[in-house]
């Protein structure tokens, strides 16, 4: 596959993947979800690679779905943004990630909203800087969590702090993320991106098949009915909310920088 929005290296024993697509906030859009997919998967499959850290250029780490992209779909009649290929895919990224046998780390050095907040929580460790916040921000334009939004959260912080994320759609700080389980670490912006990766190398000297075990257990512990939220759930209510006159006034009302005016249907 031709990478037009992200890259991959590899440092000694680490790989690195970098969201490479700062003109649109990193969004989550159809290129930047499959090229994610089809790396993870090949790095998984590298004897070379012993731990995978997942960052990104630009001011954002992603600013999850491509809401001027929608807008104009959905105005043009061409596409459907959560009745769609993309819709599969975000679902195949989260599962690739939980499933795959190792560890990734993401680094978020700003803002990670949508499902951009959701991929990282996605990953087995996340890095943010002080400056970086946490999004929930479905609601705001007449949609639900994708990406495993509320799976992941209820999980992580429960089901009180996960509601109130995803209806109040507030920013969650670094320090206040890290309070609450959801970020390993926080370091200044200018050490973020060492840091990590000190502790990713420190891994890769570590014992991997103990690592890619618990991970195995750790899924099976807390994950084992993912897949079917994410396919019987998860992207049945976002169609619902993806077809409605709300998430149509949603997006427009972003785009032109407004309050939207919500009808409930």
């Amino acid at each position: 596959m031709e990478l037009t929005k992200t890259t991959l290296s590899k440092q000694d024993g680490i790989g690195i993947i970098t969201m490479n697509s700062p003109a649109n906030l990193n969004a989550l859009d159809l290129g930047m979800t499959q090229e994610l997919v089809s790396l993870l998967q090949v790095c998984d499959g590298d004897p070379e690679i012993k731990i995978l850290m997942l960052t990104h250029s630009g001011k954002a780490f992603s600013a999850g779905g491509d809401i001027a992209y929608m807008n104009r779909a959905l105005k043009d009649g061409t596409f459907n943004p959560y009745d769609s290929e993309l819709t599969r895919l975000v679902t195949t990224l989260t599962l690739t990630i939980k499933r795959m046998k190792k560890l990734v780390i993401a680094v978020v050095a700003g803002a990670a909203a949508g499902a951009g907040a959701n991929l990282a929580f996605s990953c087995d460790l996340v890095f943010a800087s002080e400056k970086a916040q946490f999004i929930q921000a479905f609601a705001a334009v007449g949609l639900v969590p994708d990406t495993g939004g509320i799976f992941l959260l209820s999980r992580l912080i429960g089901a009180q702090r996960a509601m109130e994320l995803c209806i109040t759609t507030r920013p969650l700080g670094a320090q206040e993320a890290k309070d609450w389980g959801l970020v390993y670490a926080v370091h200044p912006l200018e050490e973020l991106s060492g840091k990590a990766l000190a502790f990713a190398e420190k891994l890769s000297h570590g014992a991997l098949l103990s690592y890619e075990n618990i991970k195995k257990q750790n899924f099976a512990a807390n994950f084992k009915d993912y897949e079917d939220y994410l396919v019987n759930t998860e992207q049945a209510t976002l169609a619902v909310c993806g077809s409605s006159a709300d998430f149509a006034e949603g997006l427009v009302a972003f785009v032109e920088k407004r309050p939207p005016q919500f009808i409930g249907r």
